[in-house]
């Protein structure tokens, strides 16, 4: 069995900071203000069905939007999944995915975004999904190899799709979309 710990950045989510959980830093002890009301940091840990874990210690604002909190369950529920999950030797959800996703919470978790869908992927991967008035993103989030993308918004036709690199704008200009009120 094999155990992480991760520091993760994703400070544009109202100032919430993942440190990682075990060693008695400098770093861990200036905690920043609490995702509780508790004078300590919030403990998270994911275990998935290879007997990899991951141990984080979550601290932040108070004001993370709830979408996060879905968003980590649907990892603690999809990290059960065994291999051949989909009857057709899908790869068990794995650490390395879910870590990388963590450094994409800015992004595609900012307190403005609609909640997205996590989907697990038959490589061990995660998919983000967003689809509202007529306007679909979807992220991949493999657990190695590019991260890819596809936005297709039906009221004007436009599509992108890429691979490699997530286009932080048409993330952003999707969120906009979907949040604008007639």
């Amino acid at each position: 069995m094999t155990y992480a710990t991760g520091e993760f950045a994703i400070a544009a989510l109202s100032g919430l900071d993942i440190e990682p959980t075990g060693a008695d830093t400098a770093q861990q002890r200036g905690v920043r203000h609490m995702l509780t009301d508790e004078p300590r940091p919030l403990d998270f840990e994911l275990s998935f069905a290879n007997g990899a874990r991951i141990g984080m210690s979550l601290s932040g604002s108070g004001q993370e939007p709830s979408s996060l909190w879905r968003v980590l369950e649907s990892f603690r529920r999809l990290s059960k999944l065994p291999a051949g999950w989909d009857s057709y030797g899908a790869q068990p959800l794995s650490a390395t995915a879910v870590r990388r996703c963590f450094n994409l919470f800015s992004a595609l978790l900012p307190d403005d975004a609609p909640e997205p869908t996590v989907i697990p992927t038959r490589d061990g991967g995660v998919q983000f999904e967003w689809h509202r008035r007529g306007i679909d993103l979807e992220v991949k989030v493999p657990s190695a190899g590019p991260i890819s993308y596809l936005f297709v918004d039906a009221n004007t036709g436009e599509e992108r799709e890429d691979e490699g690199k997530l286009d932080l704008q048409v993330v952003q200009d999707a969120f906009a979309r979907m949040s604008q009120v007639d």
